[in-house]
């Protein structure tokens, strides 16, 4: 097999037989250029969602190791508690409009 994407050498193919190459190389590079910015795009939008990821299970894990354990054996520290007491809080006078 050659070393060139299934893709280029098809399209090269397909651009000699038509007999408009220059045609059919601008659209590839115009494909490559869209699929190299989507790409970008993607992994890019992916650092910030993978970074929360690590830093909650890393949270998790010390806050796990640090609080006290209640009902079921599940460990929730108390800043978080007060946290979500706080939020549902909030949530309820904006509700209400004050």
């Amino acid at each position: 097999m050659g070393r060139f994407p299934k893709i280029y050498s098809a399209t090269l193919r397909a651009g000699e037989r038509s007999g408009y190459l220059d045609k059919v190389l601008a659209q590839y590079l115009s494909y490559q250029r869209t699929t190299r910015t989507f790409r970008k795009k993607f992994l890019s939008a992916l650092i910030y969602p993978t970074f929360l990821m690590v830093f909650l299970f890393v949270g998790l894990a010390q806050a796990h190791s640090i609080s006290p354990q209640i009902g079921y054996g599940i460990a929730i520290p108390l800043a978080v508690v007060a946290i979500i007491l706080a939020a549902i809080r909030f949530k309820q006078r904006k509700d209400k409009g004050e």
